[in-house]
Parts: structure tokens; sequence; C-alpha cells
């Protein structure tokens, strides 16, 4: 009978929008963690990381924050304040427990969770711009999937890019800022 026919398309619209959420709410984030890894594997090297450890181990040792800074030979015992001295801590705990890897797994959440916020928040602001852009339009309401939050991620490391090349005049930043205009090209034309 015609009451319980079903419309051919009704039940690929649904799979459809299943798989595009699986797309959104799995795929796209554990995409993002596993390029996090992979970019904060590496050994610890940057010399700030060496000097927050000792901080931290001091912190330790002592029970308390130093009044003064103990780590100069020149300004020994001049007034300073440290306010990444949980971090410190937290990086010297790390260590100990569990050697570099310690630390690098430190890098990996705080990058990961950062990037996962952008990534919602790119992914929240690009459906309020469709919402609203859409109504001053009178229009139905569009919908953005993963590609708004997506792009939110490629422009704010495009951006961080931008400020390394031009604030620090790395070059690597601008051959890796290259790539992420390619990448947003790539984007806008297909």
């Amino acid at each position: 009978s015609a009451a319980t026919m079903t419309h051919p398309a009704g039940p690929s619209m649904r799979s459809l929008a299943s798989v595009e959420k699986i797309l959104l709410h799995v795929f796209y984030p554990t995409l993002i963690l596993a390029v996090v890894l992979i970019l904060s594997i590496r050994p610890v090297a940057e010399p700030d990381c060496w000097f927050h450890m000792a901080f931290g181990r001091y912190v330790l040792e002592h029970r308390a924050l130093p009044t003064g800074d103990v780590f100069s030979y020149t300004a020994e015992n001049r007034e300073w304040i440290s306010s990444g001295w949980l971090s410190s801590v937290l990086m010297e705990a790390l260590f100990r427990g569990f050697g570099p890897g310690g630390v690098e797994a430190m890098v990996f959440v705080v990058l990961a969770a950062a990037s996962l916020l952008v990534y919602l928040l790119a992914g929240i602001g690009s459906m309020a711009t469709v919402m609203v852009v859409s109504c001053a339009a009178n229009r139905e309401a569009l919908t953005v999937g993963a590609s708004g939050s997506i792009m939110g991620l490629v422009g704010a490391t495009g951006a961080l890019m931008l400020r390394g090349w031009l604030g620090e005049k790395a070059h690597a930043a601008k051959r890796r800022l290259v790539g992420v205009l390619l990448i947003v090209s790539m984007q806008v034309v297909f």
C-alpha cells in the first residue's frame, strides 16, 4: 500500500547523514590527533624546556617558590617572579616519572587540546556565520559540515606560520605557509 512505501531517497539521505556524522565526530578529530601526535614526537631540544625543568626541580626540592633568581650568575637573587611555575613543576615531575617521553606526552596533550578546541570553535563559528547570512538573505537555513572546522584549523595554522615568518623571519614558516595557502586554494577551487 501507499502508506507503507518509503521514498527512495529517504534511506540514502539518512545513511549519508550518518556517514557525515561519523566523519565529523570520529574521523576528522582522530585524524587531527594523529597529525598532532606525529608533530609532537621529537627530542626535547628547546633550551627553555630544560630551564623550566630546572626551575620545577628547584620548587619540588625546596617545596617553595624562589623569591629571587637562583639560576643567574650576574643577577643572583634579583627579584624575579615566575608566572609559569606550575607548568615547570609538571614538566619536571613528568620527566622524573617517565623521562623525555613524559614531556613529549605533555606536549601532545596540550597541542591536542588546543587543536580540538580550535576545531570545535571553528565549526561553531562557521555554522553561526552561515545561519546569520542565510537569515539575512531570507533563504532556507544552510548547513556546514566538517569543512568549516577543518578550514578553521588550517586558518589558525596559517596565522601561526605567518606570525613566525613575519615576526621571527623563519624561512621554514614561510615554506609551510605557502603549503597552507595551496591547501586553501584547492579547497576553494574544488
